[in-house]
């Protein structure tokens, strides 16, 4: 039976929004390749997010070890290349994870830029209760609020 290849999309995405590792594991007529995503933060530990793609066999034989952090697609692109030697019958499934993680790591900004303030605002006046508060983070501010709304216990009148 084909596996499901909407559930598996959904699932690998969820796995790299949230850095988790992952393995697979594909048959073909040269032996099985094992297709191997490492993050910082899982069991098969990287420095940096790889991809790397290996051969079983004795010795085996590494054909694939990308970092994520500075691959291109062309990179990704030969791999996609390569699946009909590699997958075999697998292929779709060799196809998704390789677009799914080109899509994740190639795909978008690899961060949101911080918007800064301040660099070109030059401060003129006195400082006042309003500027400071706008500063605060939003819990710090209502940690505020509501410790001013308590009522004072020992309070002399």
């Amino acid at each position: 039976m084909p596996p499901n290849l909407t559930s598996i999309a959904a699932q690998v995405r969820y796995d790299l929004k949230a850095g988790r590792c992952w393995v697979a594991v594909f048959a073909s007529s040269d032996g099985e390749a094992i297709l191997e995503y490492r993050t910082p933060r899982s069991a098969l530990h990287a420095e940096r997010p790889r991809l790397v793609l290996w051969r079983q066999g004795s010795p085996a034989r590494i054909l694939a070890n990308l970092d994520l952090t500075t691959a291109d697609h062309a990179a990704i692109d030969h791999l996609l290349a390569r699946g009909a030697d590699l997958a075999g019958d697998e292929r779709p499934l060799y196809d998704l994870l390789l677009r799914q993680v080109r899509a994740h790591h190639l795909g978008q900004p690899r961060r949101h830029r911080t918007t800064t303030v301040g660099e070109a605002v030059a401060s003129t006046g006195s400082p006042s209760l309003d500027a400071w508060a706008s500063c605060l983070a939003l819990g710090d501010l209502q940690a505020a609020l509501l410790a001013a709304l308590e009522p004072e216990v020992g309070r002399a009148a």
